[in-house]
């Protein structure tokens, strides 16, 4: 959502993620559940810190351009890993926010620092050569989101 004429927005995302074993099937290996935590997802938590069967995820930045190929971007960050609905609870969710800087060019962001700090403490994120998702163009259709 653009905030001031081309210099900032407020841009907010969220993931779910929901997975069930089909009878005779063998379980999922743990490397292919869901997990958060590191640059991409809960930035103030150490990388895969969290997996489980599930995963609600919730984030909410301000980008500010402060400079035409400079933007800083204060964010909060929320997620969930649960296994059954039931272990969903407010209580359960784990929360950090930060501040980050990102350096851009004509094609887009080539470094990204971001410091996120949580109840573990604090981590500070340095990226090379990251690509923004392009804005959604048209209205949502469930099955049919293409980029």
């Amino acid at each position: 959502m653009p905030m001031a004429s081309g210099r900032s927005a407020l841009v907010g995302q969220a993931n779910i993620e929901l997975n069930r074993e089909r009878g005779g099937s063998d379980p999922i290996p743990f490397y292919l559940l869901p997990h958060i935590g590191g640059s991409s997802t809960l930035r103030g938590f150490a990388l895969d810190r969290f997996y489980g069967r599930n995963l609600a995820l919730l984030s909410l930045e301000y980008r500010y351009r402060i400079h035409p190929n400079i933007q800083t971007i204060p964010f909060f960050d929320e997620g969930q890993i649960f296994d059954r609905t039931s272990d969903l609870s407010w209580i359960n969710w784990h929360r950090n926010y930060g501040l980050g800087l990102r350096f851009r060019s004509v094609r887009g962001t080539f470094l990204r620092v971001e410091y996120g700090h949580s109840e573990e403490g604090f981590l500070l994120h340095i990226l090379f050569g990251d690509r923004e998702r392009p804005p959604l163009r048209g209205p949502i259709r469930y099955g049919a989101y293409k980029r």
